[in-house]
């Protein structure tokens, strides 16, 4: 009997053995595994995406008549919201692209004037309700940061309304589209493989536009210069993943 007991406590102890150095084999290779290999961040294609954020604008007016004179500027602060695509290109740290996108702008200026030589009083607003454009891009990236800068052109819908009391009532008014430029800055932040996070500043000059009316023949001209500025969000989805 003391010879099987004997046996059994040795069968045992072997078997304690062979777990332990199992289990140590194991800790050793979790212990020295090797690192998870580094995350590449590729800039290189297609992207679309959303953007919000918020716009001001500035309408600059001059008016002039058969018989006075005046200036002032409407400004207005307003939501934005929209869509966008582009395409990057990535040379080592550097990057160039393309990005166009079309947004909403909710701008609604007015104000009261009287001319320079007090013989009229005026009445001007103004609206701008979208802008798009079409921009090239260049930046450079750190890792999953991307700086860049952006210009190109902008197009954008520029409304006036003008109540002038010169002599008789002149009402002014139009509705346009306009073709100008943008430029701006920004930062894009790549969180994951396939998602970027940007903030971007862009202004955009929209030119001038002359609104005619008529008092008893003698022609009314209020020529107003719209620009705007934009402060947004966006989130963007690269495309081919």
């Amino acid at each position: 009997m003391f010879s099987k007991i004997k046996m059994n406590r040795i069968a045992f102890g072997l078997f304690a053995v062979a777990i332990a150095a199992g289990f140590g084999e194991g800790a050793a290779h979790a212990q020295y595994a090797a690192p998870p290999p580094p995350v590449i961040y590729t800039w290189n294609g297609g992207y679309v995406g959303l953007n919000a954020g918020v716009a001001g604008g500035a309408d600059a007016i001059s008016e002039t008549s058969f018989a006075t004179t005046g200036s002032g500027t409407m400004t207005a602060f307003g939501g934005t919201g929209g869509l966008a695509a582009g395409y990057n290109w990535q040379s080592i740290g550097w990057l160039f692209g393309v990005e166009a996108d079309v947004s909403y702008v909710g701008l609604h200026g007015s104000q009261d004037l009287t001319t320079a030589n007090f013989s009229s009083i005026e009445h001007d607003s103004f609206q701008a309700s979208w802008l798009s454009t079409i921009r090239g891009r260049a930046g450079y990236v750190w890792g999953s940061w991307l700086l860049y800068m952006t210009a190109g052109a902008a197009i954008g819908d520029h409304k006036y309304d003008g109540v002038i009391n010169a002599f008789g009532i002149a009402n002014p008014s139009g509705d346009v589209i306009k073709v100008g430029w943008t430029l701006g800055l920004g930062t894009d932040w790549m969180f994951a493989p396939a998602w970027t996070v940007k903030v971007e500043y862009l202004f955009a000059d929209l030119g001038s536009e002359t609104f005619t009316a008529n008092v008893f023949n003698n022609k009314v001209s209020v020529t107003g210069r719209l620009t705007e500025d934009m402060v947004r969000l966006g989130l963007n989805y690269k495309l081919g993943w």
